[in-house]
């Protein structure tokens, strides 16, 4: 069927089977894939954004095999443009790589017992929630405690800056900068 309500677009699911529970989407997450690998095949694992969603057969529908229904979704996804990176001849999974729109998408089509579970992760890098202070909350919080917490990391046993420092470093900087009175000691 064509996509609908919650299915991922831009594919949709097989006739008479409806999804039991909402899709579970994040922000950003990780999924294991699989991909051919010469003779035999090695798993991958991918980061981005991530949808996940369980179809189950309609109550009283007739059953597809599992052949008829990964035929149903190779057939699919090929004629959005995607490649085939694994299905192993038990007709149980497959995997598959997509572009869209530039985007690298990985799909996962897995089958138990009239249960199709479609895994997907859009490709992304990591986008850290948790920013560095500001000089001017810095600021702020000097003049109101008289301290300011940093945690700035080092190699270990060494006084090596770890690169993960060089933005709190930077904001320290700017403090100092736009603060020539200010006087600090740094413990």
């Amino acid at each position: 069927d064509t996509p609908s309500g919650v299915d991922y677009a831009p594919l949709g699911h097989m006739p008479n089977f409806v999804q039991n529970d909402p899709p579970k989407k994040e922000n950003f997450d990780e999924d294991t894939f699989t991909i051919k690998d010469g003779d035999g095949s090695k798993d991958v694992k991918v980061q981005g954004g991530l949808y996940q969603a369980n179809y189950k057969l309609k109550d009283g529908a007739p059953p597809y095999t599992h052949l008829e229904i990964m035929t149903n979704y190779v057939h699919a996804l090929e004629k959005l443009g995607a490649r085939i990176v694994y299905q192993p001849d038990s007709h149980d999974d497959l995997d598959a790589q997509l572009d869209k729109n530039g985007q690298t998408v990985w799909l996962k089509v897995s089958l138990w017992d009239n249960i199709i579970t479609l895994h997907v992760i859009e490709e992304k890098a990591f986008m850290a929630s948790i920013k560095p202070p500001q000089a001017s909350a810095m600021k702020t919080a000097l003049d109101k405690d008289g301290h300011v917490a940093l945690n700035i990391n080092f190699d270990f046993d060494k006084a090596t800056l770890r690169p993960d420092a060089a933005p709190i470093i930077t904001q320290v900087v700017a403090l100092l900068k736009d603060n020539p009175d200010l006087k600090l000691s740094i413990q």
